[in-house]
Parts: structure tokens; sequence; C-alpha cells
């Protein structure tokens, strides 16, 4: 259901929304996340100017510091 929501209707998200993408990515582009972002209303973008499509195995950390700042804004 979750995934049917974000991939289907993400105008319904109403949910403060953290979308990340690396900007090097070659499988989904740049494009799509920006779309996403404008589609999503209460959402924040964070590009990662020198990472691809894994985030999480490029940049742990600085992901790591980026969900805990969205997250504490949201306190």
């Amino acid at each position: 259901q979750y995934v049917d929501a974000v991939v289907y209707r993400p105008h319904e998200i109403v949910s403060s929304t953290l979308i990340v993408h690396g900007a090097k990515d070659q499988i989904i582009a740049l494009s799509e996340a920006e779309q996403l972002a404008i589609i999503i209303k209460n959402s924040q973008l964070r590009i990662f100017a020198e990472e691809g499509h894994l985030l999480l195995a490029e940049c742990a950390q600085k992901l790591y510091n980026e969900v805990v700042s969205f997250l504490a804004k949201r306190t």
C-alpha cells in the first residue's frame, strides 16, 4: 500500500517527506527527484552532489546526518 502511494499516487502523501538523490545517479534521473519534490507538497529535496544511486553505501554518515537533521526539525 505504501509503495503504491509513492509510485502511483505521490500527490496523496501529506507527511513531511525528505527526498534524497545522488546527482551522479545513472539509474534514476535527477529530474525524477525534482518532479517528486514538486508533487509531494510538504517535501524537501536534498541532492548529494558527488554521489550516485547507492547513497547508503557511498555516504552513509552524510545520509544519516541529513535524516537526523530533517527529523529534528519536525519535533
